[in-house]
């Protein structure tokens, strides 16, 4: 499932129950409110369909998830560990 991935790619760690609902829930009126569009063109006699997505959902997770407090605070970690790794301290 996305919302596991994403978290467990973010966090660490896997979803809890109440996160896969709540991001679910999000997802879904999110979709609702941008909607693919399809338009209809006509080239050289020929029609083509060109159909435009409304939001990536994996970059809507990433963004939620990594706005957490959570999710900030793993940043930083992320950034410390380099920062040691880079002075030799690992």
């Amino acid at each position: 499932m996305l919302i596991e991935s994403v978290i467990k790619d973010t966090l660490g760690r896997k979803a809890t129950a109440a996160e896969i609902v709540k991001y679910t829930s999000n997802l879904k009126k999110i979709q609702q409110q941008a909607a693919s569009t399809t338009t209809y063109k006509t080239v050289g006699g020929k029609q083509t369909r060109v159909t435009t997505p409304g939001i990536s959902e994996q970059q809507y997770l990433v963004d939620q998830i990594s706005g957490t407090d959570e999710g900030k605070a793993n940043k930083i970690l992320g950034f410390y560990e380099t920062f040691m790794n880079a002075l030799g301290g690992r």
